[in-house]
């Protein structure tokens, strides 16, 4: 069997971070340019679809002639902001299309034996991140930002059937617990609001 892990635009939101930098602000990021918007969805959604069709595609006919049965994993790296906004509008509205298409290509490859899967990691220290370690760690509830190994690990559990060989179409969160976090900070203040107001 074979397994493909593929990849986009890095979580750092490169092509929106280079105008951060020229325009000395967020404003840009915010509003991004068509062809930003573009080239972000065609790296993240579009490139992604067509190349894992057309893996899978080689998957069910190389492996049918080897073994009659076709078997095969791919996995998909997103991101946390294919469901939690950030001030890259472009960068979170093609990740949760990348989530999509792992959805979509899980069920279309599913009777073959293929598996399709993704991985969402959170704060990961190294890798071009850039941040606070102390701060950003205070925000998690595990206390800590994650590893290369924690990534690499969970990985590996999604690509290997003893462990998951009846998930597909899933995206595993790997994130310390943020996520979870950060929705809770943001009702928290949704609601402290709504009650001022109501003062």
């Amino acid at each position: 069997s074979v397994g493909v892990v593929l990849t986009g635009v890095g979580s750092d939101g490169a092509l929106g971070l280079r105008r951060i930098k020229e325009s000395g602000g967020l404003t840009i990021a915010q509003d991004p340019l068509e062809a930003e918007y573009d080239a972000m969805v065609n790296t993240n959604v579009r490139s992604g679809f067509f190349l894992a069709r057309a893996i899978g595609q080689h998957m069910v006919a190389t492996q049918a002639q080897d073994t009659g049965r076709p078997k095969g994993r791919m996995l998909f790296i997103t991101s946390l902001h294919a469901e939690s906004p950030r001030n890259l509008p472009h960068y979170g509205i093609s990740k949760a299309g990348q989530t999509m298409a792992v959805k979509e290509l899980a069920r279309y490859f599913a009777p073959a034996g293929i598996r399709v899967n993704a991985i969402a990691p959170g704060a990961i220290a190294g890798g071009g991140f850039k941040a606070d370690v102390a701060a950003m760690s205070a925000k998690i509830p595990m206390g800590r930002m994650g590893s290369a190994d924690d990534i690499a690990n969970a990985a590996l559990a999604l690509m290997c059937d003893r462990f998951c060989g009846y998930v597909t179409g899933s995206t595993l969160v790997v994130d310390g617990g943020i996520a979870g976090a950060i929705c809770f900070i943001g009702l928290t203040m949704l609601l402290h609001r709504r009650i001022f107001d109501e003062r």
